[in-house]
């Protein structure tokens, strides 16, 4: 009697793993996957890479007694986008915190010096922003810029190299000042288009 039932208790289980197998089978109503001596399906791999944007390489700027004679003070940084392999337009925005000039905090609009402001693609790069992208006293907004194909752009998880971007700062008058320390804060967003 024992060994019929534990017989019993085996052939059971193997009924049961075997129907499990049978009913494994999920193949959404498809033609392929069918049970057969051969069996086909596939499937779909998918990946969505987001726009990405970055600039970096920005560095604080010491304007001299020379720039208050027209000279240019120059600097190279990176901006990437990856929006197309070939073309890769992005807005600029650049923001300043005092209207385009440099205060001493003091809040008299005499000791003020105004500037401008230029921001153009340079290498594979191309597009230009200056005063006539003007959007009310404080910000410039370039929508045209260009960063160049993907293949000649700055590396965006590498230092700031192969620079595609130049920042040119130049006083627009030499105002008769008193001693002190006169500075702005120009914030840059850039977004791919």
């Amino acid at each position: 009697m024992k060994k019929g039932l534990k017989l019993g208790a085996v052939a059971a289980v193997l009924l049961g793993a075997m129907s499990s197998q049978v009913y494994a089978l999920d193949c959404d109503g498809s033609t392929t996957c069918a049970l057969d001596t051969t069996s086909t399906g596939n499937f779909d791999i998918t990946y969505i890479k987001g726009s990405l944007a970055r600039i970096w390489g920005l560095s604080d700027l010491a304007m001299t007694d020379t720039h208050l004679a027209g000279a240019e003070k120059t600097q190279d940084i990176c901006v990437f986008s990856n929006k197309a392999v070939d073309s890769n337009t992005y807005e600029l925005e650049v923001t300043s915190a005092n209207d385009f000039t440099l205060t001493d905090g003091t809040g008299g609009g005499a000791a003020a010096i105004a500037y401008k402001l230029k921001v153009e693609g340079i290498g594979s790069a191309s597009g230009t922003l200056d005063e006539t992208d003007a959007v009310g006293a404080n910000k410039l907004v370039a929508s045209d810029m260009e960063a160049g194909p993907l293949a000649q752009q700055p590396d965006p998880s590498l230092a700031c190299a192969n620079q595609n971007a130049r920042i040119s700062l130049w006083f627009t008058s030499a105002p008769s000042l008193s001693s002190g320390a006169y500075s702005d804060t120009i914030t840059m967003l850039v977004t791919p288009q």
